[in-house]
């Protein structure tokens, strides 16, 4: 029952706090940004973290009670990818936080850029790139390879293209990661994390959000170089890490309960 409890709660904080950020970003922030354009990266950084620690620490961890992983830590700059297994949409603030400076460019589906508050504004404004299940269309493919090409931050993909059911690694959806890998040299990372797939719906998130244990893990940096290793067997290197990332977060937790 307090699990319960405590799930209703966080949904309501949600449910109040994402409309009045909402209305903030589109109001104030936006129009700050205009005014202010040299700006821009600055403040689109300081937003995005203050609202991915917000909602990380303060609804999730705080009004929730889910306990949460220690931040890995990922150098920002050009020339990053950060490849991260998706279990939830708490993904976002997570990798969000993990870096170190500004904020990543992350790889979204479309649907998301619509009628979701604060979520689809944020997306126009922050320029993420937007795919549609499959990737599988040229001009997606070479518009979602020339942001990640251009792009001066980290660029963030879900290379199994959507949410996991039961937690485990799924198969990569290959046309995407090609593409982004095509473009430039990459320092490529992994971030492997477990615990909340379990709430990835509303319903489990409300009977089951204090009941997260979550973990993380990350390696790298693996150099990328299209002179160098095959795209597919690089893509399929990096899967097979993956995997054996999470039977080993998986093994300690075992071992240590």
């Amino acid at each position: 029952m307090q699990s319960m409890i405590r799930g209703m709660l966080t949904l309501l904080v949600v449910a109040v706090f994402f409309p009045l950020m909402d209305l903030w970003q589109r109001l104030v922030l936006a129009g700050i940004v205009k005014l202010l354009p040299n700006r821009r990266e600055r403040l689109l950084g300081a937003w995005i973290r203050w609202l991915a620690r917000a909602g990380w620490y303060g609804i999730v961890g705080g009004v929730g009670g889910a306990k949460l992983p220690d931040l890995p830590r990922l150098p920002s700059g050009p020339g990053i990818l950060v490849l991260m297994n998706h279990q939830s949409l708490l993904d976002i603030p997570f990798v969000v936080l993990a870096i170190e400076d500004g904020y990543p460019l992350i790889v979204t589906r479309r649907r998301y850029a619509r009628r979701i508050p604060l979520v689809s504004f944020m997306l126009r404004l922050y320029d993420f790139p937007l795919v549609e299940p499959g990737w599988a269309r040229p001009e997606q493919l070479e518009a979602l390879a020339e942001a990640a090409g251009r792009a001066e931050r980290p660029t963030v993909i879900y290379p199994e293209g959507g949410r996991t059911r039961d937690g485990e690694i799924r198969p990569f959806k290959r046309a995407g990661l090609r593409a982004i890998l095509s473009r430039r040299t990459w320092r490529v990372y992994l971030l492997v994390n477990d615990g909340f797939w379990k709430c990835a719906r509303i319903a489990d998130f409300i009977r089951g959000v204090s009941g997260i244990r979550g973990k993380a893990t990350c390696t790298g940096p693996f150099q990328f170089s299209n002179d160098g290793e095959n795209v597919d067997d690089f893509i399929a290197r990096m899967q097979e890490l993956m995997r054996q990332q999470l039977d080993e977060m998986r093994g300690e937790g075992a071992a240590s309960g």
